[in-house]
């Protein structure tokens, strides 16, 4: 686990930990499997276990911000309100979808550049595709964290937070134009019962959890430890049975793009892993002029196409639809991605 920190004894290091980790004194408990006797992640020094096992169970999800928390809570604030929250957008061309974490404040992403101008960006209009981005909702977690929550979903332990963590989201974000998270989706080991859409945000308050229009929204930096109840909350969201559909429906409409464009292995796998016994179909690739002369491939290749893939359920306008009606042929074109 090299890009972990080890357990440290967390007597007398109350000192050197950020101010914003007092809120632990109330959680001084183990992320895994709340037992009382904890210690320190060495490293970002923004979660504890009660041993190297329960340390090494959390590690596939701790690992993807330990370093950038321990870097980012020593850098400079850009304003003196900002605060840590955990950011999942939309990827950059050529980015691996992943968490992230940002600077909040006022419900906005605050960054300050090289001459000193501070910015305010309201994250929910970022990635695109997304017609009325002021519009957003939030979720208070601490029913869930604590377990008493409705049918719509299961938690695996209940715990009592020392404050409010919130999540910030598009209004309606599984019914309009946004697309999937593909940071949440792998954060969470692509075990998601509901496939989460558009930016997204975890944010800390001070305020103990009451009623979300009482809150004095007095916002503090998150810790490793809101970040697993996070990504537990995002696996377990309308998770009825034990399901974990949202990584096939997904696919299925074609809201894994992104990986099919940047990570093209990873998106084959995922196919592969939800079709199961299903039997590929014969298709045929028509290269484009520049992969033949560049990249010397074949003008066409046959090639197998599983029948999960997003060309069957019309996850894009077919631009030879009409062509192919007027010669009376039953096949199916769609755009090659990758």
């Amino acid at each position: 686990m090299s890009d972990e920190g080890s357990v440290s004894d967390s007597s007398g290091l109350d000192s050197l930990v950020n101010s914003s980790l007092s809120l632990f004194k109330s959680n001084e408990r183990c992320v895994i499997c709340d037992k009382p006797k904890t210690n320190f992640c060495q490293r970002c020094m923004s979660a504890k276990y009660c041993s190297k096992e329960c340390q090494a169970d959390d590690f596939p999800i701790h690992k993807l911000l330990c370093a950038e928390y321990e870097r980012m809570s020593k850098s400079t604030r850009p304003t003196p309100n900002a605060k840590i929250a955990f950011f999942f957008g939309a990827p950059m061309t050529g980015e691996t979808p992943k968490p992230k974490l940002i600077w909040w404040d006022k419900e906005r992403r605050v960054m300050k550049d090289g001459t000193g101008r501070v910015t305010y960006t309201n994250v929910l209009a970022e990635g695109g595709r997304y017609e009325d981005p002021e519009v957003g909702t939030t979720t208070i977690l601490n029913d869930f964290a604590r377990g008493d929550h409705s049918n719509d979903h299961t938690a695996p332990t209940g715990r009592i937070l020392g404050h409010t963590l919130a999540v910030h989201y598009r209004h309606k974000q599984g019914f309009n134009s946004s697309v999937a998270n593909l940071g949440i989706f792998k954060a969470t080991g692509y075990n998601l019962a509901k496939m989460w859409n558009g930016p997204v945000v975890i944010y800390s308050l001070e305020d103990m959890h009451m009623p979300y229009s009482d809150l004095r929204k007095v916002f503090q930096d998150v810790t490793m430890f809101d970040f697993r109840i996070g990504i537990n909350y995002f696996k377990f969201y309308m998770n009825k049975g034990g399901r974990s559909n949202g990584g096939p429906e997904a696919l299925s409409v074609g809201g894994m793009f992104q990986y099919e464009i940047h990570e093209p292995k990873l998106f084959e796998e995922l196919m592969v892993r939800y079709a199961g016994d299903a039997k590929p179909i014969k298709g045929v690739r028509i290269s484009c002029q520049g992969d033949i002369n560049r990249l010397h491939k074949k003008e066409y290749q046959v090639m197998d196409v599983l029948p999960n893939h997003p060309i069957f359920f019309a996850d894009q306008p077919d631009p030879h639809a009409s062509i192919l009606k007027q010669l009376g042929l039953p096949l199916i074109a769609r755009k090659f991605l990758s």
